[in-house]
């Protein structure tokens, strides 16, 4: 075997009997040591280096042994490791890994001298291994409180490995323990300089960065850790909850109203009027705005809830809001949201049946007043959600100071999303058919909320596996936009997720000069209405197109009074108009012999279905449209 030592600083200390630069010395010392029985070794000194030649070959390891002393040792049997090992030690002594075992296992048992006696053997037999310096450098550190020297073994364990992001942040967590920041902050951006995305070193930042009362680069630092840690492990559950201790303290020490101000600024520069905050307590949201050319006022107006923790956040939400308004107004996309008596009663007519039910279990409850409120609930939920998306993206893009307040107001916000999908009171309260939309568009959030904070709650949500399909189509559908503002799209993003979970029946989307104020409108349920919500409530309509079912009833009543030879006619001129195809999606088609009428999308494909199913039967097959079921229901009810 050879072994090769370079003639440095450590060098002499493993072996400090050598006289410093004397070739004697080195020869003698060497001669001594790595004489093995009658084996006599060769020592040669040359250029700064010494080479020892021994004429024997070097047992490593012997695995069935080894492996029975190392299971001793994690069991804490040192005694017996001792008993098995040492014997190995004298018979193989040109094994190091014995020897830094016996090391170890000596440290463990507090004979901390032995255990570096073993150890500078274990160096000697192999100037290369790793983990015998670590261990050297905790013992100094340690037992002997030299951190002089300890630094010594460390800094060399690290010149043989430069690149071994291990060895640096083994390192580091000895002198994490011993509050020992300053060094340990050194060893872990070497750690870093090789590896940018193991976790452990990371949170070592994040401890050392705590202690100096960097709190931004505390938060910063668990945030990387959690985010490239792929396992949810302990240490990433303990990362977790570090980087929501640093989120709370930053809440509640820094003022970040300067950001919200310039930001302020920002957008007053680029419309005409100004924009006001006040906190408010009678808002039954965390915080809305309210522009003030819908309010006719002169002046932008956002209202927050006082009692949040996280009012940064929710006002600057809010200012993203304008900012999109007023880049969909410069682009001429801009839109409302209304809901009109037709669209009210259409909701009545859908979760009729719960609403009986609920007025029967309490007599004392505005039944009225409870639909509104499910019903703008649902619509405010389909309207924001896909431009929240883009707002909180936006947010944690732009404004870094602002994560840690984006971080807790989202986590409440989930915490209420997870309660509105899995409480029993909820379910008692609320139609199934609300819950899964509400569930469905609360998961995308979630879906965010993981993808920007590396934080899953996805499964917290027991969806079924149809509702996590469609969440995970539209975080899809909003992820492929690759866009940092909407430009306008995000209506059509509302559009198109309205159609997808069959509530686009329950508002409209209109151009801003068009706007209904949805509030005037009053809320009337005529007794044809009531009939058939109560025909609805009696039938299977689960996994059926609610929407078509309530227009294939209005094309039917619409027909009763036709000749079947006129039906036929405006059969032949629908189906030309679908030659050129008709979108669900879009609205504003005609019929020249239904006058004075504009059709959606789905009521012209309901009016289709209708007219082919009294006047050409025969060739209503061919029409491929997957509408029997809907036209089976609506077919039952009385006309």
């Amino acid at each position: 075997m050879e072994l090769i030592h370079r003639l440095d600083d450590f060098f002499y200390s493993i072996f400090p009997n050598i006289n410093k630069g004397n070739e004697k010395s080195i020869i003698q010392v060497l001669s001594d040591f790595y004489r093995v029985g009658v084996y006599e070794p060769e020592i040669i000194v040359s250029n700064g280096f010494v080479t020892v030649k021994i004429n024997i070959e070097s047992i490593e390891t012997l695995e069935k042994d080894y492996k029975k002393i190392v299971t001793l040792c994690e069991k804490g049997k040192f005694e017996e490791a001792e008993k098995l090992l040492s014997p190995l030690v004298e018979v193989y002594p040109t094994n190091s890994d014995f020897h830094r075992l016996l090391g170890q296992i000596y440290s463990e048992q507090g004979k901390q001298e032995l255990a570096i006696d073993s150890l500078i053997n274990a160096l000697r037999w192999n100037p290369n291994n790793a983990y015998a310096l670590i261990m050297m450098g905790n013992i100094y550190l340690r037992f002997k409180d030299d951190p002089n020297i300890a630094m010594k073994y460390f800094n060399q364990a690290l010149i043989l490995n430069p690149g071994d992001y291990l060895t640096a942040n083994n390192i580091s967590a000895t002198l994490l323990q011993l509050n020992r920041f300053d060094e340990a902050e050194f060893y872990l951006k070497k750690a870093l300089e090789s590896n940018s995305e193991f976790p452990n070193t990371h949170y070592g930042l994040g401890v050392v960065r705590e202690k100096n009362g960097d709190r931004y680069g505390a938060f910063n630092s668990f945030y990387n850790s959690v985010k490239f840690n792929p396992k949810n492990d302990d240490r990433k559950k303990q990362c977790i909850h570090k980087l929501f201790e640093i989120a709370e303290q930053i809440i509640l020490s820094e003022d970040i109203d300067d950001l919200i101000q310039k930001y302020k600024k920002e957008l007053e520069s680029k419309q005409p009027l100004p924009i006001h905050i006040e906190a408010s307590t009678s808002i039954p949201y965390n915080a809305k705005i309210e522009y003030g050319e819908l309010y006719n006022r002169e002046f932008h107006l956002i209202k927050f809830q006082p009692s949040k923790q996280t009012v940064a956040h929710l006002v600057l939400h809010e200012l993203v809001h304008l900012e999109f308004a007023i880049d969909a107004r410069t682009n001429g996309k801009y839109k409302l949201i209304t809901s009109d008596i037709e669209n009210q009663n259409a909701f009545k007519i859908q979760i009729h049946g719960f609403l009986t039910e609920l007025e029967k279990k309490n007599k004392s409850i505005d039944t009225n007043v409870y639909l509104r409120k499910l019903h703008d609930g649902l619509v405010s939920q389909i309207f924001n959600a896909p431009i929240d998306l883009f707002i909180e993206r936006y947010l944690f893009e732009r404004f870094e100071k602002l994560r840690p307040f984006q971080l807790f107001s989202l986590y409440s916000m989930m915490k209420e999303y997870i309660e509105a999908s899995t409480s029993k009171k909820v379910q008692e309260f609320a139609p199934q058919f609300v819950i899964s939309k509400n569930r469905i568009l609360n998961l995308v959030s979630a879906m965010q909320f993981r993808e920007l904070f590396h934080i899953d709650y996805v499964n917290d949500f027991n969806s079924n596996a149809s509702e996590l399909k469609t969440a995970i189509d539209f975080y899809d559908e909003f992820t492929n936009l690759n866009k940092q503002k909407p430009e306008g799209e995000e209506y059509e993003i509302i559009e198109k997720w309205a159609k997808r979970l069959q509530i686009d029946y329950l508002f409209n989307l209109v151009d801003e000069e068009y706007h209904i104020d949805p509030i005037s409108t009053e809320n009337k349920v005529s007794n044809e209405d009531v009939e058939m919500a109560q025909f609805l409530q009696s039938q299977e309509i689960i996994g059926t197109n609610h929407a078509v079912i309530l227009h294939m009833i209005g094309a039917r009543k619409y027909f009763y009074t036709l000749s079947k030879e006129e039906i036929k006619n405006i059969a032949i001129e629908i189906a030309t108009i679908g030659t050129n195809g008709i979108s669900p999606d879009k609205s504003g088609y005609t019929v020249t012999k239904i006058p004075g009428k504009s059709f959606s999308g789905y009521e012209l494909l309901s009016y289709y279905y209708v007219s082919f199913a009294i006047a050409l039967p025969e060739l209503l097959p061919k029409l491929g449209l997957p509408f029997k079921d809907e036209f089976v229901i609506a077919s039952k009810f009385p006309i």
